[in-house]
């Protein structure tokens, strides 16, 4: 198994280069990773396995849209 991370709202948005805006866009249209709460925490945590998972996804719909076009 491996190791998960937790990291905060500011965080994917500094990894993804998005605006919190576009992030919020995105988990209503259910189009990335929700994030998890955890009663006591004030932030919002998203799993950084979770997020990498999302990222190998969107590169597999890229090259399988890129082939479909060749």
């Amino acid at each position: 198994m491996q190791i998960d991370r937790l990291i905060k709202r500011k965080e994917i948005l500094s990894y993804l280069e998005i605006k919190d805006t576009k992030l919020k866009q995105l988990i209503k249209a259910g189009k990335i990773i929700k994030p998890i709460i955890i009663e006591g925490f004030n932030e919002e945590l998203y799993s950084l396995n979770e997020l990498q998972i999302w990222i190998f996804d969107q590169k597999t719909k890229r090259d399988h849209i890129n082939q479909e076009k060749e």
